[in-house]
């Protein structure tokens, strides 16, 4: 049986036929079943806490079904000064390096600031930028900087993405639902029209990049 690979997603009600990565905070309750990822959001940085939430990230780490840290990361767009979200950020890679996982990046106006981060820490695992939807220069960057490139919601409706995808180097791109209503059948399905692919070996290619970065097999 082939799977839908779905790297980020921000509920559990999943297609017979779908693995996910489910997306916690830190004081979700850790999912009795199930793959899932923890970490701290830079929209709800809590300043008050940022001890005892990363402390439960570090919990969460050691559960054999968390298999990366996020969604975390820099977002310019919130009221959260950068200083403060990068130290927070910063110190989820140090948890990443340690407990050797991968990192779920969310990512708004702030690509160099991850990227230098990732290079300062000398931080080699990898970090999937997820919900990508800006232009392929970036794109290629990030692929460049050993990172990974997630498609999900904005392929499905901006028109630039699936010409940017089919660009791509495949081994570095993964596919996702996020928080949206579209199952992840469909953004396959997409994906590989604009890859020209037969949707088995899409799956098998991501199922591939899958067991890469997440050491994880059905």
């Amino acid at each position: 049986m082939n799977y839908f690979y779905n790297i980020h997603r921000h509920n559990a009600d999943l297609l017979a036929d779908e693995i996910a990565i489910i997306n916690n905070y830190p004081n979700d309750p850790i999912p009795h079943s199930g793959l899932f990822s923890c970490g701290i959001h830079p929209w709800y940085i809590d300043e008050q806490n940022v001890t005892t939430d990363l402390q439960a990230v570090e919990q969460a780490l050691k559960n054999a079904n968390c298999v990366a840290i996020g969604e975390c990361g820099l977002d310019n767009r919130v009221e959260t000064e950068l200083v403060t979200q990068q130290s927070i950020f910063e110190a989820q890679l140090e948890l990443a390096k340690q407990y050797q996982k991968p990192v779920i990046v969310h990512c708004v106006g702030a690509y160099a600031e991850v990227l230098s981060a990732k290079k300062r820490l000398q931080c080699k695992q990898a970090l999937v930028f997820h919900g990508f939807s800006k232009n392929l220069a970036l794109a290629q960057q990030l692929q460049n900087a050993d990172c990974y490139v997630s498609f999900g919601k904005y392929l499905m409706t901006q028109e630039h993405l699936p010409a940017i995808l089919k660009e791509l180097n495949l081994q570095r791109i993964f596919l996702e639902t996020d928080s949206s209503d579209y199952l992840i059948s469909e953004v396959y399905a997409k994906a590989a029209t604009a890859l020209q692919l037969e949707l088995i070996a899409l799956q098998e290619l991501i199922q591939d990049n899958f067991q890469t970065v997440f050491k994880r097999e059905k």
